[in-house]
């Protein structure tokens, strides 16, 4: 509770991704089981929603009830590493799996014939565009995780 900044509030998944993210990079470098099980756990419980539902929900409350009007496509792509992290680390098939999903997800939105040619490449921070993160906008850190993603999938499936 509190993880969206104020008391009984809901957090972007794009928050919630860098938070396991670094339980997990942190158990890595520290050697601690119990941080790698913190962020697997929540990495897990988010996957199993995102196979049950078949899409990643914008936001999340502390109990894991989605706000799923809109969906977080930074948080799909981090989510993507996370898991794609987790099957290094694991070799859980599952896993894998739920990350080329996720970046299908994002690679579909992503603008590939604009109007305006500056935007070629661009990814919305929100699906739909008027959703609550970065809401109209194109953050550049979008594509910069997207690209991550892709470069991590394609490692991982290159030494299968």
């Amino acid at each position: 509770d509190g993880s969206g900044f104020k008391p009984g509030s809901y957090v972007f998944l794009h928050t919630l991704a860098y938070t396991i993210r670094g339980f997990l990079e942190s158990s890595l470098i520290l050697d601690d089981e119990v941080l790698w099980d913190t962020g697997y756990s929540f990495a897990e419980k988010i996957m199993l929603k995102f196979e049950i539902q078949k899409k990643l929900n914008g936001a999340y409350y502390a109990d894991f009830k989605g706000v799923g009007w809109y969906q977080c496509l930074t948080g799909n792509v981090q989510m993507a590493i996370i898991w794609l992290k987790i099957f290094q680390h694991t070799g859980d098939a599952r896993f894998l799996n739920a990350a080329s999903k996720a970046i299908d997800v994002v690679v579909k939105y992503q603008i590939k014939s604009p109007l305006n040619p500056n935007l070629k490449g661009a990814v919305a921070g929100s699906l739909p565009i008027y959703g609550r993160y970065m809401a109209l906008r194109y953050p550049n850190w979008a594509v910069k995780f997207l690209a991550d993603a892709l470069m991590l999938e394609d490692q991982i499936l290159t030494r299968i």
